[in-house]
């Protein structure tokens, strides 16, 4: 993001109106963001024309009504490992 000159210069000329050029002076801000994303998978069922009922299936992997994919589980272990947080906090974190 480039920051426009703004406000006067002493002679009294608006800082808009000069001519810039941008400097090799940077600062940089990083922002971690933490989100989380539920994927619901819903199944369908319907009756043939010859009577018989019909029934989607979950995709393969799916087998409860909640689970937690490979990442959540990392984190967790990283969390009760190396930040040596407790069991209990951090199911508090995953809650949150």
């Amino acid at each position: 993001m480039i920051i426009s000159l703004t406000g006067t210069c002493a002679c009294g000329r608006c800082g808009t109106g000069i001519a810039a050029t941008v400097l090799a002076e940077r600062c940089h801000v990083v922002e971690v963001e933490i989100q989380r994303k539920v994927i619901e998978y819903c199944i369908v069922g319907g009756t043939c024309v010859c009577g018989r009922a019909q029934r989607s299936t979950f995709p393969a992997g799916i087998e409860a009504p909640v689970q937690y994919e490979p990442s959540v589980l990392a984190f967790a272990v990283y969390m009760t490992q190396y930040q040596l947080l407790p069991y209990q906090r951090t199911a508090g974190v995953l809650n949150e």
